[in-house]
C-alpha cells in the first residue's frame, strides 16, 4: 500500500529576502501488481531577493531522488495462463523473498537562478541560468552464452511446444498452477547455475547508467512599444550525457570477462569478441563498468523574437526562432568489431532548426471569442537515433535530417451566464521523422540495426469542452475529442547487420493509413461536481475508443510479406490489431475543515468581502475516491506489435506469422484516501 507525506514552509525575512520550501515523500508497495514498489522524495526550495521594485533575483533547487521497480509488457498467452491481466514477469523469489529485476534509481538535482530587472521605463530584462547534474540507473537481467531467463519468453511458453504434446501439457500445467519457478524469474536457480561454474557468471543484474550534465543560459529582453510588445533574446544549452553499463549483482558468481558473448557461436567473429581493446579480457566485478561506455554531446544556440499586439479586443502574436545544433558521440571503449570507428569523437552532425508561429484571438463581445494559430517548425530528432549503434559505434546514419512539423488550430468560445462552450479544430503533420531499432532479424538470422526514415504522420480532429452550472453549487462538464491519428506515407526502412554494418535489406514499410499506436481516436469524459462549505464531491465517466496496437514497420516490408503462403496470411500480417474500447467511472469526495488560529475550533468561513481577511491559516483536508468504479480489468493500456517472425508447422506446410504482440493492462478498481494538514 502506498503512503505519502507532504510538508511546506514559507517565510519573509528582512531586507527583501523571502524563502519557501516544500517536501513530499512517497513509499509503499503496489496492492495489485506483484514486484512493484517505490520510494521517492521530492524537494523544492526557493529563495528570492528583492533589491528594489526594479530588480529581483531568485534561486531555486529541485531534487527528486527515487527508487522504483517497473513492470514489463507481456503476451496474451501469459495473461491467459496466469489468469491475471496484471501479470508482471520482471520479478521472482530469491531465498523466499520477492525481488524485482527492473529497478529505476534516479537523482538529478537541478539548480535555477533567475534575474528580473527593469532596464528602463519600457524595457525589462530576464536572465535564467540552470544546471542539472545527476545520474539515472535502470537495472535489468543479463545472460552470457546461455538463453534468456525471462519467464515469458516464447521459448518457455506452452505454444512453443505445440508439436510435442507431452511437453506442451507439462509446461501448460506449470503455468496454470502459477508455479513461480516457471512463471517468474527463478533467482535461486540462476544463482545455483552461476555457482556451478569456475567463478564466471552466466546470469547477472546490471545497471544501464546515464550520467546527466545539462546547463543552459537564456536572456530575454522585452520592450513595450506604442502598439504592442516586442521580446527578443538568445538561449544557449550544453548537454553532455555519459552512458555505460555497470555491474550491480553477479548473483553468486565472482566475475565475468568483458566480452561480447553474442558472437561466441559465430564461426567468423568468435575471435573478435573484445568489448574494449584498450583493456582486453578485463575481469568485471561488482560495480565495474563494462559492455559499452560513451557520451552523447549536444550544443544548442537559439535566437528568439516575438511581437504581441493588443487593441480593442484583438490580440495578435508572431514569433520566430532559429538556431544551430551540433551533436557528436564520444566513445570511451574501442570495440573490436569496429576498432577504427568506436573510440574517440565521431564526426559532428549539424542542424539549423527553426520555428515560425502566428496566432491571434478576437473578442467579438462578452459572449463570443474566436482564435486561430499556425505553426511551422523543424526540430532535431533524439541524438540516439542519429547513430547506427550508439552504444559502441561512431557510425552516423545516412542522410540525417530535421523533423518538420506543420500545424494549425481554429477555436471558438461561447460563454453566457452559467454556460461555457469551447470548440477547437486542430491539425498537425509531421514529416521526415526517424528512429533506430535494434532487433533479431529472423529472415537474415542475425542481430540487426533497423533505420526507419521518412516517417510521416498526421493528427487532426475536433475537441469540444463544455461547462454548465445547472444549479447552485452544481456543475456539469463534458469534453469530447474526435480525431484521426494516422501514418500518411510508407516509411523507408534500412536493415543493417549489427556485426558487420553491412546493408541486409532496404525497402518500404507499408504503414500508410495505419493508425498511430495506443492513441484513442475517440475520447470522451463527462461528470458532475458539487462544491459547498468546504465539501467537494463528484462523479465522472471516461471513454476511449478506436485505439490500435503500435504497428511494426519492419513486419510490413515486402521481404516479410512474401513469406505469406496465401492472401489470407498476407492480410493477417498486414492487419493492425484494434484494442478493446475502454470505459471507466470515477467518484471522489473531499472536505476542508478550517481551524481558528487561536482556539483550534472548526472555523467555517465565507470568503467574501471583509470576512476574507480573517481566513484561518490552518486547514485539515480529507479526501477519498474510487477509480474505475465498475471494476473493468480487461482495459489494455498499451500494446506493441513484435518485429519478429515465427514459423508454425502444420500438415499443410509452414505458416509464417508475427510473434505475439505484447500488452500492458490498466489497473482495475482502485481506492484512494488522504489526509493533509496545512498551517
Amino acid at each position: 500500500m502506498p503512503y505519502s507525506i507532504e510538508a511546506s514552509v514559507a517565510h519573509r525575512f528582512k531586507k527583501g529576502w523571502s524563502f519557501a520550501a516544500a517536501m513530499t515523500a512517497n513509499t509503499g508497495r503496489d496492492l495489485f501488481i506483484d514486484g512493484l514498489y517505490g520510494n521517492a522524495l521530492d524537494i523544492k526550495a526557493l529563495a528570492i531577493k528583492e533589491f528594489n521594485t526594479r530588480h529581483r533575483l531568485s534561486l531555486s533547487l529541485f531534487a527528486a531522488p527515487s527508487i522504483r521497480s517497473t513492470r514489463s509488457l507481456s503476451t496474451a498467452e501469459a495473461f491467459r495462463l496466469t489468469g491475471n491481466n496484471l501479470y508482471n514477469p520482471s520479478w521472482g523469489y530469491q531465498n523466499g523473498k520477492m525481488r524485482s529485476s527492473r529497478v529505476r534509481r534516479e537523482i538529478v538535482p537541478t539548480m535555477v537562478a533567475t534575474y528580473e530587472g527593469v532596464v528602463s521605463k519600457s524595457t525589462r530584462l530576464d536572465i535564467t541560468a540552470s544546471l542539472a547534474l545527476g545520474v539515472k540507473r535502470y537495472s535489468g537481467l543479463d545472460w552470457f552464452g546461455t538463453q534468456t531467463p525471462m519467464p515469458d519468453n516464447y521459448h518457455y511458453l506452452p505454444s512453443y511446444f505445440a508439436d510435442e504434446r507431452d511437453i506442451f501439457s507439462a509446461v501448460e500445467m506449470a503455468w496454470l498452477k502459477n508455479d513461480t519457478r516457471y512463471t517468474q524469474i527463478d533467482f535461486d536457480r540462476l544463482i545455483a547455475s552461476n555457482k556451478l561454474g569456475n567463478g564466471e557468471a552466466l546470469y547477472t543484474i546490471s545497471d544501464r547508467v546515464e550520467r546527466i550534465t545539462h546547463a543552459s543560459l537564456r536572456g530575454i529582453v522585452t520592450t513595450e512599444l506604442e502598439q504592442g510588445e516586442l521580446s527578443y533574446g538568445v538561449e544557449i544549452t550544453i548537454a553532455n550525457n555519459r552512458r555505460y553499463k555497470q555491474m550491480r549483482d553477479l548473483l553468486g558468481a565472482d566475475h565475468i570477462v568483458d566480452l561480447d558473448y553474442f558472437l561466441q557461436d559465430d564461426s567468423t567473429l568468435a575471435n573478435m569478441m573484445q568489448n574494449n581493446l584498450n583493456a582486453p579480457s578485463r575481469l568485471i566485478y561488482e560495480h565495474d563498468r563494462f559492455g559499452y561506455d560513451y557520451a552523447m554531446r549536444r550544443d544548442d544556440i537559439m535566437a528568439y523574437a516575438s511581437y504581441l499586439y493588443k487593441h480593442n479586443g484583438l490580440e495578435l502574436e508572431a514569433s520566430a526562432q532559429v538556431g544551430y545544433v551540433d551533436i557528436s558521440r564520444k566513445g570511451f571503449y574501442r570495440k573490436e568489431l569496429f576498432a577504427d570507428n568506436s573510440f574517440g569523437v565521431s564526426r559532428h552532425i549539424k542542424f539549423t532548426p527553426y520555428a515560425l508561429y502566428v496566432g491571434g484571438k478576437y473578442i467579438i463581445n462578452r459572449n463570443h471569442l474566436v482564435e486561430a494559430k499556425v505553426l511551422a517548425e523543424a526540430k532535431c530528432c533524439d541524438s540516439e537515433d542519429l547513430f547506427l549503434q550508439s552504444q559502441y559505434n561512431n557510425r552516423v546514419v545516412d542522410n540525417p535530417t530535421l523533423r518538420q512539423g506543420y500545424g494549425a488550430e481554429v477555436g471558438y468560445l461561447f460563454s453566457h451566464l452559467n454556460v461555457a462552450v469551447k470548440a477547437t479544430l486542430f491539425g498537425y503533420i509531421t514529416l521526415n521523422d526517424r528512429g533506430v531499432n535494434h532487433i533479431y532479424d529472423d529472415i537474415a538470422r542475425e542481430y540487426s540495426d533497423v533505420v526507419i526514415s521518412n516517417l510521416d504522420y498526421a493528427r487532426f480532429g475536433l475537441e469540444v469542452k463544455a461547462n454548465y452550472n445547472f444549479a447552485r453549487h452544481f456543475t456539469a462538464y463534458a469534453t469530447i475529442c474526435l480525431g484521426r491519428y494516422m501514418y500518411i506515407n510508407n516509411a523507408r526502412v534500412s536493415i543493417y547487420s549489427d556485426a558487420y554494418n553491412t546493408l541486409i535489406a532496404t525497402g518500404l514499410g507499408q504503414i500508410d493509413n495505419l493508425s498511430l499506436g495506443n492513441v484513442p481516436q475517440i475520447a470522451f469524459t463527462a461528470g458532475v461536481s458539487y462544491r459547498n462549505r468546504g465539501w467537494t464531491a463528484g462523479v465522472n465517466a471516461n471513454y476511449q475508443g478506436l485505439r490500435y496496437v503500435e504497428p511494426s514497420v519492419t513486419m510490413r516490408m515486402e521481404r516479410a510479406l512474401t513469406l505469406a503462403a496465401s492472401p489470407e496470411e498476407r492480410t493477417a500480417m498486414m492487419m493492425q490489431e484494434r484494442l478493446r474500447d475502454a470505459f471507466t467511472l470515477d467518484i471522489f469526495l473531499s472536505k476542508s475543515l478550517y481551524l481558528d488560529r487561536l482556539g483550534g475550533k472548526i472555523y467555517r468561513v465565507k470568503f467574501k468581502g471583509a470576512t476574507a481577511q480573517h481566513r484561518p491559516s490552518r486547514r485539515l483536508l480529507f479526501s477519498v475516491g474510487i477509480r474505475n468504479l465498475i471494476g473493468a480489468n480487461n482495459i489494455v493500456d498499451m500494446g506493441i506489435e513484435s518485429s519478429r517472425i515465427k514459423p508454425y508447422r502444420s500438415q499443410y506446410g509452414t505458416i509464417y506469422l508475427r510473434h505475439d504482440s505484447r500488452y500492458l493492462y490498466a489497473y482495475p478498481r482502485t481506492y484512494e484516501a488522504s489526509i493533509s494538514f496545512r498551517f
